[in-house]
C-alpha cells in the first residue's frame, strides 16, 4: 500500500489557517497584492454553493452540496476563485473532478485559478 502525503496546516502571517504551507504562501501574496490595489475583494476560504434552478443541491446526509475554495477575488473585470493543490491532487481525484464541472457550470462569471505550488 502507498503511503499518502499529508501536508501540515499552516498558519499564515495574517492569522488564517490553511491546508498546507503553500497555502499560506499563497495567502500573503494575495495580501501584498490587495494592499497594492493589485486586486480587490480579496476573500479568503469562500463557499460556493450549488444550487441549481433555485434550489440547493443536497447530499443524502440533508447537507448542502457546495465547494470552500481558498481564495477568491476580483482582478480588475474578472472575478477568481483560487485552489491550491499539489498536481497529484488535481490530477487523481474524481469528486475534485465533479466539483470543477459544477463549478464552471454554476459560476461562469467565474475564472477558476488551479495554483500548484
Amino acid at each position: 500500500m502507498a503511503k499518502r502525503f499529508f501536508a501540515k496546516k499552516t498558519v499564515c502571517a495574517h492569522g488564517h489557517k490553511h491546508d498546507s504551507a503553500a497555502e499560506a504562501k499563497r495567502c500573503l501574496t494575495l495580501h501584498l497584492m490587495f494592499s497594492a490595489r493589485e486586486i480587490s475583494d480579496l476573500e479568503v476560504h469562500p463557499r460556493f454553493d450549488f444550487i441549481i434552478n433555485g434550489e440547493p443541491v443536497k447530499m443524502g446526509n440533508g447537507h448542502k452540496a457546495g465547494w470552500v475554495l481558498d481564495f477568491s477575488y476580483r482582478d480588475g473585470a474578472h472575478w477568481v476563485a483560487e485552489d491550491v493543490k499539489s498536481r497529484a491532487k488535481w490530477m487523481d481525484n474524481r469528486e475534485l473532478a465533479l466539483k470543477r464541472a459544477l463549478f464552471r457550470h454554476l459560476y461562469p462569471g467565474w475564472k477558476l485559478k488551479e495554483v500548484r505550488p
